[in-house]
């Protein structure tokens, strides 16, 4: 073996090895070092723990009840049942609606529960005492148990109490004071035997408007087909007092409030008979409009103004021995006020002269609130884009019943116009269209020759709209009381159409009363500032117009 040559491979080894680490230790003492500043780092952190946050925030929490509210922007979604921790204005999805970069947004009350008016646990008409004769009537007409409104005001106005009877539209209101009416007069009649001179009826019904003292008239009508009363209808003429030289026979009058205070100034009527006295739609008849007239008709009467009870017709009965006796007067006149609305300051406008402490109030528990049951969204638009709006679902719903709702006779003129140039037939209802144009233009609309009717609120109280499917608010309404009755046209008792309300959004002014509405659906509260005052109204309307 050659020593030599192996000594000399194991150095050349070593060599190689020693360099080897020399060149990986000279590398490494040239390797970059990367730092970063304290600072920076915390901040890094601080968004990490934001981009979390955010991420468990868009995360959609599951609820398994109903969808009350349906927004554009989902995370403002609302569940019933569901509850804040810190329920403020940024809460709502209408929050930001008064600047314009909301243009667009809209969100959907939903219908996410059943009519209200029908009660869960029902009663049969039997149950409130009320005539067979009735009770086969409501049977007939497919009426078989009342409604939560009925269950509490029939019973009261039986017994003769003053009533005040406030309950949402479309509940049954009628009927709740008209049944016991006629069966309180039936009792009469068949009491005092002559009672039936002319020009004494024994309820007068007041009402704000025409079309509903017609409507009111014609369901008064049905009813004597099964117990025959007398009932007649007093509107008077404008310019003429022809109609309200009266020389009938009555048991029940319906009549506006002007039309009765000429009667009454001319000494027309007879008040010593009159059992009930009723305003519907007592808001309206109680704001400034019409206050004047109904304090002079109740100064009018004022004497005869008296919680009548069945006590009052069991003592007529004992005075009544044979015909020859001269006609009985009654020892007071009933007051029923009905309404969507509970009247406020009636003390200021009534007290003195009907004791507020006499009255029975009846309120339903959906009284003020945003209906369950109607569909109703709030579109933010510009006022430029509400025609073409409009224009376009009336041409997709060409077969859909609607009511558009604008905020006086000249948007509504405007709107008429605007539809029929552009080949939309609709009709046009409003206070310059004259009283028997207006009966007769109602009349087509509720048999459905036209499936548009464009109008001001003058359509929007009492009126039985069962058929309509569709509210349109052209022009967003200026106050709650408005909206409420706008809404009421639709979802009514026997009605068998879809209901929905759409509303245009196009001012800022506009959108308080949106949050109200959104607030309430949201809180399940009831709607605040429910301001029934009509000529105030016009007054506050003018000034937000001036400022907006």
């Amino acid at each position: 073996m050659n020593w030599a040559c192996v000594w000399r491979g194991l150095q050349q080894d070593s060599l190689l090895i020693a360099l080897t680490v020399r060149h990986m230790s000279t590398a490494n003492k040239f390797i970059p070092r990367i730092t970063i500043p304290q600072k920076m780092v915390l901040n890094l952190n601080k968004q990490n723990i934001r981009n979390e946050r955010t991420k468990r925030v868009k995360k959609p929490l599951k609820f398994k009840s109903p969808l009350v509210i349906s927004c554009h922007r989902e995370k403002f979604n609302h569940h019933k049942g569901q509850t804040y921790n810190d329920f403020n204005p940024k809460t709502l999805a209408s929050y930001g609606w008064k600047h314009r970069k909301s243009v667009g947004d809209h969100f959907t009350l939903m219908d996410w529960n059943s009519n209200p008016a029908v009660v869960t646990k029902p009663k049969s008409f039997e149950d409130l005492n009320l005539m067979s004769s009735l009770r086969d009537y409501l049977s007939e007409a497919g009426l078989s148990t009342p409604t939560d409104v009925q269950i509490k005001a029939i019973p009261e106005i039986l017994q003769g109490n003053n009533v005040i009877c406030a309950a949402e539209t479309g509940s049954g209101k009628t009927l709740a004071y008209l049944l016991p009416i006629f069966q309180l007069i039936k009792q009469y009649n068949d009491i005092v035997t002559n009672s039936k001179h002319k020009n004494s009826p024994k309820s007068i019904i007041i009402v704000p408007s025409r079309e509903l003292a017609i409507q009111i008239m014609s369901v008064i009508k049905d009813l004597t087909k099964i117990m025959p009363l007398e009932p007649q209808l007093i509107l008077g003429k404008v310019g003429s007092m022809e109609q309200l030289v009266l020389n009938k026979k009555m048991d029940i009058l319906v009549t506006t409030p002007g039309a009765l205070q000429a009667m009454l100034a001319k000494n027309k009527i007879k008040f010593h008979n009159l059992l009930q006295l009723v305003l519907d739609e007592a808001d309206t008849l109680l704001d400034d409009s019409f206050h004047s007239n109904i304090v002079s008709i109740l100064n009018h009467m004022k004497a005869h103004i008296k919680t009548i009870s069945p006590a009052d017709l069991s003592a007529a009965a004992a005075a009544v021995s044979s015909s020859e006796h001269p006609p009985i007067s009654v020892s007071g006149t009933q007051i029923i006020l009905a309404s969507a609305t509970l009247p406020t300051s009636l003390d200021a406008k009534i007290g003195n002269i009907i004791p507020l402490d006499t009255f029975t109030r009846v309120t339903t528990e959906y009284l003020h609130h945003i209906p369950p049951h109607i569909k109703q969204k709030f579109v933010r638009l510009l006022p430029s884009e509400k025609p073409g709006f409009v224009l376009k679902f009336a041409k997709k719903n060409k077969m859909s019943s609607v009511m558009l709702f604008c905020k006086d006779n000249s948007s509504s003129y405007w709107l008429y116009k605007f539809l029929e140039e552009n080949g939309v037939s609709a009709a046009l209802f409003n206070g310059n269209v004259f009283a028997e144009e207006r009966k007769d233009i109602y009349q087509k609309f509720m048999n459905q020759e036209f499936s548009i009717l464009v109008s001001t609120d003058i359509a929007s109280r009492g009126l039985d709209t069962t058929h309509v499917q569709t509210v349109m608010n052209y022009d967003f309404p200026h106050f709650v009381s408005d909206y409420i009755h706008r809404v009421g046209r639709v979802g009514r008792l026997g009605s068998n159409a879809t209901s929905e309300v759409i509303s245009l959004v196009a001012h800022k002014y506009e959108v308080e009363i949106v949050w109200l509405l959104e607030m309430a659906a949201r809180k399940m509260t009831q709607i605040h500032n429910v301001n029934a005052n009509i000529k105030r109204k016009l007054v506050g309307r003018h000034a937000q117009t001036d400022g907006k």
